[in-house]
């Protein structure tokens, strides 16, 4: 038996351990919590921080004496931490340099834009006074984004020069390499995530593509829909744009996954990381609607190989996520989770927050109380099944005109 390792166990993680057992995986995991949500459904454990790389290599030099170990992986943030163990073990995965280029927005901006890859006009500002000079190349409204960061979180939108002039003198003036952050210009068009994987040769596969939308005026992810309704040649332009991003940034083994826009000059892409999406996408979108999805990336960090057998067939449903609405403040009470589950068994709730907890103002989609997950023969009935479980949810809050300080 296989055995692959998963650095992170939190909560949205339980659907890999699931469907890796399922294919006759043995499952490790690692997280800085003990009591993390993966714990009680893995086969070992160890609790390592993700960050800690010293210690993470420590621990796979031990599984890989003992042959215990043969290929590792992330749905998180930590995608250098794969790559450094995958790389000081000799496993299938990412070079380290290659990992940190693409978890850096201004260092996968300014080589992508040297390379002529489709991506916003953009660049890398660290409190630099001459700003009004480098923005004057950039068309209005255009995004400031911390180098390093996900779900939306620190974006911030700029709608003029006066606008600019009054950021830099309060916040950018002060930046430094620790914060420094990406400006681009704010493109506009609908919104698509995309997967794909290289072999150990180096060869790319497309690995699927979902249509994506955000709350109105917000970075908040409002829903997903799977399988993308993009016609065959815009899929194809889209993945090729995903393997030139990674190539561009020396990514060729291994999954990478990309966020792109569809603009009025085509495809552009925001950025990308050396990893699958996160769990709506890779362990419950495209689970749902391609048999055995997942058998691609565990074959390859395993073996090398794709198995091309056994994937991306398509069993003809449609899968729908949306956003669960709740006012910001202390929650209080929940109510119609049970009823949602008892009355739909097509449909899942992934909830991030329970009574007692914070909801902030959501500026990113980590301030989400949580979604609900559809799949159905139909988008519509996806959609219908989406609007009926809405309709019996509660959540009460109080100080909704205030968030936790």
């Amino acid at each position: 038996m296989q055995s692959i390792w998963m650095i992170g166990g939190g909560i949205q993680c339980r659907r890999a351990i699931e469907i890796a057992k399922s294919y006759g995986y043995r499952v490790i995991v690692s997280d800085r919590r003990k009591d993390c949500e993966c714990f009680d459904l893995a086969d070992e454990f160890f609790c390592i921080n993700g960050r800690d790389i010293e210690a993470l290599i420590s621990a796979g030099l031990l599984m890989q004496e003992q042959n215990r170990l043969d290929g590792i992986f992330t749905f998180t943030e930590l995608t250098t931490s794969v790559a450094a163990v995958s790389q000081a073990l000799g496993l299938i995965g990412p070079g380290m340099q290659s990992s940190v280029l693409s978890q850096d927005k201004g260092q996968s901006k300014k080589i992508w834009l040297e390379k002529k890859i489709s991506t916003p006009k953009g660049f890398l500002y660290q409190g630099k006074n001459d700003i009004n000079n480098f923005a004057e190349n950039l068309q209005f409204p255009i995004l400031i984004k911390p180098v390093v960061g996900s779900g939306g979180y620190g974006i911030k939108k700029i709608n003029n020069l006066i606008e600019l002039t009054e950021w830099n003198k309060k916040y950018g003036r002060f930046l430094n390499y620790q914060t420094r952050v990406v400006i681009e210009e704010c493109v506009m068009g609908p919104s698509y995530d995309v997967n794909g994987i290289f072999d150990k040769n180096g060869k790319f596969y497309p690995y699927g593509i979902v249509d994506r939308d955000f709350l109105q005026g917000k970075y908040v992810e409002n829903s997903i829909m799977a399988p993308t309704f993009l016609n065959k040649e815009k899929q194809s332009e889209l993945y090729k744009l995903l393997e030139n991003s990674a190539r561009a940034l020396g990514i060729n083994k291994g999954p990478v996954k990309g966020d792109s826009i569809f603009t009025n000059d085509g495809f552009k892409m925001l950025e990308i990381a050396t990893r699958l999406h996160g769990p709506k996408f890779s362990l419950y979108a495209m689970p749902s609607v391609v048999n055995n999805y997942l058998k691609g990336l565990f074959s390859v960090i395993t073996t090398g190989e794709f198995d091309e057998e056994s994937t991306f067939r398509s069993n003809g449903m449609y899968f729908k996520s949306h956003i669960i609405p709740a006012d910001p403040g202390k929650i209080i009470k929940i109510s119609g989770l049970n009823d949602i589950k008892n009355k739909y068994k097509n449909i899942e709730v992934l909830q991030f927050k329970s009574v007692g907890d914070y909801l902030e103002i959501s500026q990113s989609s980590h301030d989400a109380f949580g979604y609900l997950l559809a799949t159905a023969s139909t988008k519509e009935a996806a959609q219908e099944m989406i609007e009926k479980s809405i309709s019996l949810i509660s959540i009460s809050t109080i100080n909704s005109s205030a968030t936790k300080a």
